[in-house]
């Protein structure tokens, strides 16, 4: 299958919502073509494994509340919850730890410019960030890394550049959500988007 089979059944996939199937799609891609992914490319990428990731954090949330219910009413269901929570935890990090490697091995190393690179950086950030949230607590360092890193490299960017805003409002989210350092999330947000406003009036719509 060529690339653009490929990219059309990607498509399909997403259509269906038949995300594992878009996965696949997107690591043949990776794995047959040995170059920069565009941006329709990156999309699926994102697209793809949100999707798939964001169905098991749900779950995960789901399970979580459910079995603190059920351990406050000493239920005999505390440990079937635990065994079901645990194997949605181990699918959302599993998940994560494969788009990560993918990002890593491959589409970072081949990215050849700035705007690409931010990106790459940011989605291993928010991978690492929903491994966290989930309990994964080597994802936590490995989380700050990848913002910082992006964040620095950023700076070369637009103040209104979409890449740059989208990791400001993640990266905040990463300080208030998993380091509880309510301060500096709102700081790095606000400071991202006084910046740009003076120069958004002047994008296209």
């Amino acid at each position: 299958m060529d690339r653009q089979d490929l990219v059309g059944r990607a498509k399909l996939a997403e259509h269906t919502e038949q995300y594992d199937v878009m996965i696949d799609c997107v690591k043949n891609l990776v794995a047959n073509f040995n170059s920069d992914f565009t941006q329709e490319e990156r999309t699926l990428l994102s697209v793809a494994y949100k999707q798939a990731v964001g169905e098991r954090r749900n779950s995960w949330r789901v399970l979580n509340s459910y079995a603190d219910k059920e351990r406050s009413r000493n239920s005999d269901n505390v440990s079937l919850c635990e065994s079901y929570k645990q194997r949605v935890y181990n699918e959302l990090v599993n998940l994560c730890k494969e788009v990560i490697g993918l990002i890593e091995t491959s589409l970072y190393k081949e990215s050849d410019d700035v705007d690409s690179r931010v990106f790459y950086l940011k989605m291993k950030g928010d991978y690492y960030r929903y491994a966290a949230e989930a309990g994964d607590q080597e994802s936590v360092e490995k989380g700050r890394e990848s913002y910082n890193a992006a964040n620095e490299l950023a700076q070369e960017l637009d103040a209104a550049n979409p890449n740059k805003l989208g990791l400001a409002l993640n990266y905040s989210v990463f300080h208030y959500e998993v380091l509880k350092d309510q301060e500096n999330a709102c700081q790095l947000a606000k400071s991202t988007f006084d910046a740009a406003l003076p120069t958004l009036d002047s994008l296209d719509e």
